[in-house]
């Protein structure tokens, strides 16, 4: 059982290397030609009708804008190089404005003042009243001109279990 089954050898092929009746060359070697050639062709057309497609989206396309023409751009880096740190100045500029005074504008008298300051004024005077805004206070305007309709009243729903008044008992 160990053993694969092996066939005879037949006297006239043992002394020859291969067969040369079961492979035929010629029709092989046109095969693989044609084969090669229709590759080639439809390479050759896949190409061509790149280029087709590609003619008529340009025709199509709109022109770039002047900062997708490349070379043209931004000066200087684009990228953050160290974000942390940029927000950790970000936050400290930030404090450093809401904790700080000075003038705005000096000769409308306009100031800054710490953040803490100005919510215990706010507390202590209260909000400043903001004129209306014209659209808002238009509005309103043509609300009270229009005539008001009166809204039919209706009767009112007496409780049951409610003591009866001696007004309405005979």
């Amino acid at each position: 059982m160990g053993e694969p089954l092996r066939q005879p050898l037949d006297p006239h092929t043992a002394g020859r290397g291969h067969e040369a009746s079961d492979v035929a060359v010629r029709p092989l070697m046109i095969f693989l030609g044609a084969l090669a050639a229709s590759l080639a062709v439809v390479a050759l057309a896949l190409v061509a009708l790149f280029n087709l497609f590609e003619a008529g989206a340009q025709r199509r396309d709109p022109a770039l804008p002047p900062l997708a023409v490349e070379g043209v751009g931004p000066t200087g880096p684009r990228l953050q190089v160290s974000p942390r740190e940029d927000l950790q100045q970000f936050h400290a500029r930030e404090t450093r404005l809401l904790n700080s005074t000075a003038w705005i504008n000096r000769p409308a008298g306009i100031v800054r003042i710490p953040i803490d300051r100005a919510i215990e004024l706010s507390l202590e005077r209260g909000l400043p009243q903001w004129p209306a805004v014209e659209a808002t206070t238009a509005a309103a305007q043509a609300s009270a001109d229009r005539p008001r309709q009166e809204q039919p009243a209706t009767p009112a729903v007496e409780d049951p279990s409610a003591p009866a008044n001696e007004e309405s008992q005979p």
